[in-house]
């Protein structure tokens, strides 16, 4: 599946913007295992993407 580099732009500011919702959430001391694994599943598919 060929992917444009527009979405992965796009795709990559998402997943800039998660980050930065997680280090919120991380500050208030949520649940840092269940947030931290989310996050890693962006970073995998943001890999895919741009391998």
């Amino acid at each position: 599946m060929k992917i444009s580099k527009d979405n992965k732009s796009k795709f990559k500011q998402l997943v800039e913007t998660y980050q930065d919702i997680i280090a919120e959430c991380n500050d208030s001391n949520l649940n840092d295992h269940i947030l931290n694994e989310e996050l890693d599943l962006w970073y995998t598919k943001y890999s895919n993407l741009t391998s």
